[in-house]
């Protein structure tokens, strides 16, 4: 059978082939198979950032991932830190409501002891309430336009709760805080001229 017919004259079956036919008169045109062989190759993704065929930019699934548990290691102690200056703001009404009952007792000891702590620092708590905000909210904003300004905010935020631990005495942990803007640029080294500003 030729190598340019798709359908057989005999059975109406198509013509299964392992590359599209050429046509011989006109070698500027392409076939239809082999327009979608060559809009499926550009439709794969390459890289951990790409353009589709719409010209937008596009994440690749791992680093999407990897940004969610980035948004969740944010906002998770912001919750933390939000709840600890909730109940230093109505510590009156939580005390009155659990001293009636004597089984609360260590457990209101307990409270106390971080009440003060709150108390003692509570313009830190307040600091890092807002960074680890500002932080979730980037990495959000950044999974949503794409833009290097994103994570140039997640990177000062991150500074900025690097040295709030510094200064609570937390050296070690206080990498954990950073680490993972660290991979994020790590992660985007290569397609990092890929993002708009």
């Amino acid at each position: 059978m030729d190598d340019n017919v798709l359908i057989c004259p005999e059975c109406g079956a198509l013509v299964k082939r392992y590359s599209a036919p050429v046509r011989e008169n006109a070698p500027d045109e392409l076939s239809p198979v082999m327009q979608a062989q060559q809009s499926q190759e550009q439709a794969v993704p390459r890289g951990i950032i790409w353009c589709d065929a719409a010209g937008k930019l596009r994440l690749r699934g791992s680093l999407c991932v990897w940004l969610v548990i980035c948004v969740i290691g944010s906002l998770y102690p912001a919750l933390s830190f939000g709840c600890g200056l909730y109940l230093f703001r109505m510590q009156d009404e939580v005390v009155a409501m659990f001293a009636p009952y004597p089984e609360f007792a260590q457990m209101l000891e307990l409270l106390q002891v971080v009440l003060s702590a709150i108390g003692q620092y509570h313009v830190m708590y307040i600091l890092f309430l807002l960074m680890y905000l500002v932080k979730g909210a980037a990495y959000i904003w950044f999974m949503a336009s794409k833009r290097r300004l994103a994570l140039y905010l997640v990177g000062a935020a991150s500074g900025v709760l690097y040295v709030l631990l510094l200064l609570m005495g937390s050296g070690f942990s206080a990498l954990w805080y950073v680490a993972d803007i660290l991979v994020t640029l790590l992660v985007l080294r290569k397609s990092w001229k890929m993002l708009p500003k």
